[in-house]
């Protein structure tokens, strides 16, 4: 290597950069790890690094990386970069002032988005929340916001257009959300033969781009309104319209029904977690929250072609629109007023309740009656809103699930939309609330978010999820024990700027009891127009309609119910009154008095009924036994997977290569060792000891009730004379399954299983035992099958499925098929 960079800074030491240092020595470099010794900066000592997980490789074979040291008692971290391009390397050198500009970046967007109120936590709050998410608005080939880091650092559609709003449009960011809705315009699927033919995509990486989601499009087309509307930028909306165009005519011809329903899969809403067994929350095929998204679309679409004078498609949307909405109450809504989450296939309704709910009820041009609207509000909201959030389904639901991980009893995706909390759904349970008047309730659950941002987890950010129930934290270094989560205060008073084309306006809220007064004023451009104040007084609402214009500062005031204008006077200010309802959204005659949910974990849940089968814990698969004699013992070929690995680099090479299967017993258990070219750990789950290799052993032990197909989406037909009566699956735990694919005993690995994990990086093994009353005779001449692939848990943990193999080999899947049928084993070994 030309250049060596080296920057470290230790407590209570400078930091100091050293650029081809002699003193530190690269001993080794290769695909997996990087060795070196720090030489005259810390003698004897010697350092490494794991490629993918502290370090990482540039386009250029440029490698940076970061390794936490202790240095008797003095931790600091220890920054490197190696690469054959000297400039590159020193650019490690410069990390101070990329630090500088990014502080700058920060301190200007705090600036560009300061309010100011009574509560200063929420000042805060908002402010760390604005500095956190221009964070994620980011440049990867294109323009878009990253769904979350670490884990989601990839531009995904849905997650794009739910935060648009907040990241680039209220802030006034609009050349951002410009450029974010031109870049995902032009990965539109475009290919009239394609089975997604005009969707905007669900994820676009450096690697692939999918389009496995039918929300993505709706929520483009909004976004894409809502940036015209704010700033009346037509060339924009002329150079979209054809993706706007095709988004219509391709989701009416490939997904909308004959009631005018946009259909869809079972995993292509938000609720898109899928396991081995498919979808733990089906939504297919016709969800009310798609329905909703997909009426603005129609709406959207509409009053955009109509000002592009684009008659034709916009007769249509409405057409479209009209259909829709004259048949979603009769499928919907049942005559007692409960509400569909979704409508199956069959045309039978699914009346789970979700939070899905909140979303349909904001529109309402979809659910036209206020008093249907009301009902389904009251049945609604006391199941699924407690004071920190809405669940994803009811407490009351018998397959609630209140915990995110709750191992022995399932793993994370069994829960991720059956019962905890997505802190993005309490924005429309808000909006519903201050709808219907109950602005306290809608502080307690605003506050909520400010408490996440600024002392829980990792601050600045709210959290993706929440467990639906409490669970004690204690902490003894700290002397501290915490319970979350916990109600706070609620805002009277505020400062915030309004963007406005290219001019900022300030307004200000004072608010004492009943009464109050808003101020606005114009701080910066000359854009007029018309401003609409919904004033509420007691039991009515003013609305106020003025021209913005030469005059910077407005002022009114409700005092007793009665409301006056100040600056400038009153014949000055063009405007008029209406005395309206309060409660323009729902029939305040039957509203109730909502409580928030409280419930109890409750034992009759279907999480609690244990299986028919054995669940085994620890110290029975990892039983040791000096007595143990060899039954089996045999070797594979070297490097012979049948198929190229997925491009992330957790996938080490080798991972899927068995080496060799030994088989032991004693008088009551058998012992298993798997050994493999290596193993890797990416620490996502500690208590596995390793992850991404998953493994099948088939035996043959009997006399009938033979299986002839491979199981776990291997794919695999064993040839005829290989059958077998029982199998041991490995991989994010183990399984035992007979030949009709009965699962006869499960381990599900417990965090504290890390102590004593089932695989071993260090040895490149994995290690169990099991009872012979599980698994029968085996000899030295029983037949035995052994398949390996790349373990699939679909994001979720668990025992995972073999994951799918393609002909182009992708970031999360394997290449190197000739046809799509074939298998999905990459290393296999035949014993007998």
């Amino acid at each position: 290597m030309d250049a060596f960079v080296l920057k470290y800074g230790g407590l209570n030491n400078p930091d100091f950069t050293f650029t081809n240092f002699q003193g530190g020595r690269v001993s080794s470099l290769s695909p997996q790890k990087i060795s070196w010794d720090l030489g005259a900066i810390l003698p004897g000592y010697q350092m490494q690094a794991e490629i993918g997980t502290l370090c990482t490789i540039q386009a250029d074979n440029t490698i940076n990386g970061r390794v936490k040291i202790n240095n008797n008692g003095k931790p600091f971290t220890l920054l490197f970069t190696i690469s054959k391009n000297t400039a590159a390397a020193i650019s490690l050198a410069g990390t101070d002032e990329l630090i500088k500009k990014r502080k700058d970046r920060i301190n200007a967007v705090l600036e560009h988005c300061r309010i100011t109120t009574t509560d200063k936590e929420f000042d805060k709050a908002y402010l760390w929340a604005c500095a956190s998410v221009d964070a994620l608005v980011t440049t990867q080939d294109v323009k878009g916001i990253f769904a979350g880091l670490p884990w989601f650092n990839n531009n995904w559609g849905r997650d794009t257009f739910i935060s648009l709003p907040g990241a680039c449009l209220v802030n006034g960011f609009y050349q951002d959300a410009k450029d974010i809705l031109t870049a995902f315009g032009t990965f539109q699927d475009t290919l009239p033969i394609s089975q997604y033919y005009g969707r905007i995509p669900n994820r676009v990486t450096l690697q692939d781009v999918i389009y496995n989601t039918t929300d993505g499009t709706p929520y483009f087309v909004i976004q894409a309104y809502n940036y015209w509307k704010l700033t009346g930028d037509d060339a924009f909306v002329k150079s979209i319209m054809p993706k706007l165009k095709i988004a219509y005519y391709a989701a009416k011809e490939k997904f909308v029904d004959a009631n005018g329903f946009l259909t869809h899969a079972d995993a292509e809403t938000w609720m898109d977690a899928v396991g081995p067994e498919g979808p733990w929350s089906p939504r297919g095929n016709r969800a009310n929250d798609i329905q909703t998204l997909w009426r603005k679309q129609l709406q959207f679409t509409a009053e955009i072609a109509n000002h592009l004078q684009e008659k034709e498609l916009a007769a249509d949307c409405i057409k479209s629109e009209q259909l829709l909405v004259k048949n979603f109450s009769a499928m919907f809504i049942s005559p007692d007023f409960q509400f569909a989450d979704r409508i199956r296939k069959n045309n039978t309704a699914d009346y789970s309740i979700r939070p899905n709910v909140f979303i349909a009820l904001e529109d309402t041009l979809l659910i036209t009656d206020k008093k249907t609207r009301t009902r389904i509000f009251n049945k609604n909201f006391s199941s699924l809103v407690t004071p920190y959030g809405a669940l994803s389904l009811s407490y009351k639901d018998k397959n609630f699930h209140p915990y995110h991980e709750f191992p022995p009893f399932y793993p994370k995706d069994a829960a991720y939309h059956n019962g905890i909390i997505w802190q993005w759904n309490i924005g429309p349970v808000i909006t519903n609330l201050c709808r219907a008047g109950f602005a306290e309730k809608a502080m307690t659950l605003t506050n909520e978010l400010n408490r996440q941002i600024l002392h829980q987890g990792a601050v600045g950010t709210i959290a993706e999820l929440m467990e639906a129930l409490s669970r004690i934290h204690t902490d003894f270094v700290k002397k501290e024990i915490s319970i979350s989560p916990a109600e706070t205060f609620f805002l009277r008073n505020s400062t915030f700027p309004i963007f406005y084309g290219e001019s900022v306006l300030s307004c200000t809220i004072k608010k004492t009891g009943m009464d109050y007064t808003i101020s606005l004023q114009r701080l910066a451009g000359v854009d007029n127009g018309n401003v609409i104040f919904n004033l509420p007084a007691k039991q009515s609402l003013y609305r106020v309609n003025f021209q913005l214009d030469k005059n910077t500062h407005y002022t009114f005031s409700v005092r007793k119910g009665k409301l006056s204008v100040k600056n400038p006077p009153v014949n000055d200010v063009s405007f008029s009154l209406q005395n309206l309802p309060q409660y323009e959204v729902f029939d305040r005659t039957l509203l109730t008095d909502f409580k928030f949910a409280k419930f109890g974990l409750d034992s009759t849940l279907n999480i609690f009924r244990k299986p028919e089968y054995p669940m085994l814990n620890n110290n029975d698969i990892k039983k040791v036994s000096k007595k143990a004699v060899e039954l089996i013992s045999a070797g594979d070929a070297a490097l012979d997977e049948a198929y190229s690995y997925p491009t992330n680099p957790n996938f080490k090479p080798g991972i899927l290569d068995i080496q060799k299967l030994s088989i032991k017993e004693d008088e009551t258990n058998y012992f298993f060792t798997l050994k493999f070219s290596t193993l890797t750990n990416p620490q996502w789950h500690p208590e596995y000891g390793f992850q991404l290799t998953i493994a099948g052993i088939y035996i043959k032990n009997g006399s009938s009730g033979f299986g002839s197909g491979a199981l776990k989406n291997t794919s695999f037909t064993f040839p005829e004379n290989r059958q077998f009566n029982k199998v041991i699956f490995i991989g994010g735990g183990l399984e035992v399954w007979n030949a009709q694919g009965e699962v006869l005993a499960s381990y599900l690995p417990a965090p504290e299983d890390a102590k004593l994990p089932l695989g071993s990086t260090e040895k490149n093994e994995i290690y169990f035992s099991l009872p012979k009353s599980l698994i029968g005779i085996i000899t030295k001449d029983t037949q035995v099958t052994v398949l390996v692939g790349a373990q699939d848990d679909h994001g979720g943990a668990g025992l995972g499925e073999f994951r799918k193999v393609l002909i182009e080999q992708a970031e999360w899947n394997g290449g190197g098929k000739k046809h799509i049928d074939e298998h999905n084993v990459y290393d296999f070994m035949y014993i007998n």
